[in-house]
């Protein structure tokens, strides 16, 4: 959930994130030269037990993690800017009744429906977790939802096969369709070794639909990137069966 407000925007937590954050060139707010200055300031201000506060060259972030610290915090940074705190009231009624949502539980041998248009979806299934985060396959099939469903996955071929963070599945926003025994080898990745089991490792879901979006034809494999051979590079040629 984002609640807009007059001068920033207040993001809650979600199955992901554990803590409601502003995010904000304060250092301009206060008149300051440089984002360390406007954080000691925010620091000040709030106190010690409300917020974590963390900066960068254009920002500095304030992190709550506890719902009834919320207002406290956005009150203390409110007085310190001078910015008019009627706008508060709403938002604090609607902190009262959040609830975060829970992440969706996934399991190696899920497989999962990957949207990439209307009525086309690409395909996966989850081979490895570690630490939560999921090593999967990403086959070359395309179709709607109902098709790529009745699919036997042993005869799909992999696209590729990458370790990533898995937001999309954990928020429920590449749904489960199914689930089977793993059939193909989670190290069969292309290499780098960045992450677990020998594939390479991507935060938040990686490249995985810009390099589906470029198999289906519906953008270039070689735009926004600045290796023109980034996308192909993650294509497999050969996958190996799992062992065991």
């Amino acid at each position: 959930m984002k609640i807009a407000l007059t001068h920033t925007t207040l993001h809650s937590p979600d199955e992901l994130l554990a803590y409601w954050f502003v995010s904000h060139d304060f250092a301009a707010s206060l008149e300051l030269e440089h984002s360390r200055d406007a954080a000691r300031a925010l620091k000040t201000a709030i106190g010690p037990n409300l917020a974590r506060i963390d900066y960068e060259a254009d920002a500095v972030t304030v992190r709550v993690s506890r719902n009834d610290n919320v207002i406290p915090t956005l009150t203390a940074i409110y007085d310190l800017l001078g910015w008019d705190k009627a706008e508060l009231a709403d938002v604090a009624a609607q902190v009262s009744v959040f609830k975060r949502p829970r992440p969706r539980k996934i399991a190696v041998g899920d497989a999962f429906l990957i949207p990439l248009a209307a009525n086309l979806c690409g395909l996966g299934k989850v081979l490895d977790i570690h630490y939560k985060f999921p090593t999967v396959a990403v086959f070359t099939s395309l179709g709607t939802a109902e098709e790529l469903s009745s699919l036997d996955l042993t005869r799909c071929q992999a696209l590729t096969i990458l370790h990533i963070h898995g937001n999309a599945l954990y928020k429920g926003e590449w749904p489960i369709i199914g689930t089977a025994p793993v059939w193909l080898d989670p190290a069969s990745g292309p290499g780098r070794k960045q992450g677990e089991v020998g594939s390479s490792s991507h935060g938040g879901d990686g490249p995985i639909v810009n390099l589906l979006l470029a198999h289906a034809g519906l953008r270039s494999w070689e735009e926004g990137y600045h290796d023109p051979s980034y996308l192909r590079k993650l294509v497999l040629a050969n996958v190996r069966p799992k062992e065991g």
